[in-house]
């Protein structure tokens, strides 16, 4: 792979650092722990509270919001070193991905609309 989305050459220290991360073992630990905990936390949201203004759901919106950012930083690394749709492994060559960004894209949508 050349370059990925037209930006980040091979030898890009970005590209390299975002590689590394997307390839380390801790890496993939740290996020199979965070979407573990955001599962958690669905769990624990009374939904008879959809504004969130009770103590415990307004705790469980601002970490949905700190799970969002992280989700978005995530997908930004691996479209940063693999490239968004040209190359066969890059990141829109796999299912999993799309439901991944659709996720994302609502969870900033939601962001957006509430901090309205």
């Amino acid at each position: 792979m050349k370059v990925s989305c037209g930006l980040f050459p091979p030898d890009s220290w970005l590209r390299l650092f975002c590689i590394g991360l997307i390839n380390s073992v801790y890496w993939e630990a740290l996020v199979l722990l965070v979407v573990s905990a955001n599962a958690i936390l669905f769990a624990c949201f009374d939904y008879t509270d959809r504004e969130a203004e009770e103590g415990n759901n307004h705790l469980l919106y601002w970490l949905n919001v700190v799970f969002v950012i992280f989700y978005g930083l995530e997908a930004l690394c691996r479209i940063v070193a693999v490239g968004l749709v040209a190359h066969p492994a890059s990141y829109l060559r796999c299912g999993w991905h799309y439901y991944d960004l659709f996720i994302i894209i609502v969870g900033y949508g939601r962001l957006h609309i509430a901090l309205r």
